[in-house]
């Protein structure tokens, strides 16, 4: 129903632009105060890296210290590696399928990240559920939650083709 027939008390009243209702220095209307658009740019880049992390076929994860689960694992993490999701988010199940000259690399980068909050990376193989071997390039950062604990945050990248291709270029250097 229009404002045209409405009777004259039931009217909206007209809004006038916001430069008009108030000094511009707090006309804000649509966007967020200066303080939080920093926090606000933030969670939209790692909205957006979720998003092309599912699309490039990688995992995204999330997990608190000293947790023995992790609290998120994305749905790549089962394609990738042939392991139902339940059993990819026990921390133990995961780290028993990681190469065992390579687990003490992922540690102390996990670690790293903790201690510092620096980003931290490392390579490291894992056995899929079909056996075959596969290769990850993983990059971590701690970042804390809201109740000011630090929570690590990863993303996994199947680099297993790159790593077949460099050592093919080896043979033949």
């Amino acid at each position: 129903m229009s404002d045209a027939r409405l009777p004259p008390e039931r009217k909206r009243p007209r809004r006038r632009p916001c430069r008009e209702r108030e000094p511009p220095s707090t006309c804000r209307e649509s966007e967020p105060p200066p303080r939080d658009r920093g926090a606000l740019l933030a969670k939209l880049w790692a909205h957006c890296q979720l998003i092309a992390a599912f699309r490039n076929w990688q995992c995204v994860w999330l997990l608190a210290p000293e947790a023995s689960e992790y609290q998120s694992m994305s749905p790549a993490a089962e394609r990738l590696l042939g392991y139902p999701s339940v059993n990819l988010l026990d921390v133990a199940f995961w780290m028993d399928h990681v190469d065992p000259d390579d687990r003490p690399a992922l540690a102390q980068a996990r670690k790293r990240a903790l201690q510092t909050g620096d980003r931290q990376s490392c390579d490291y193989r894992m056995t899929a559920g079909s056996g075959e071997t596969i290769w990850f390039h993983e990059v971590v950062t701690a970042e804390p939650d809201p109740a000011m604990r630090a929570q690590l945050r990863g993303v996994i990248v199947d680099v297993t083709a790159r790593r077949a291709a460099e050592a093919e270029r080896a043979v033949f250097a």
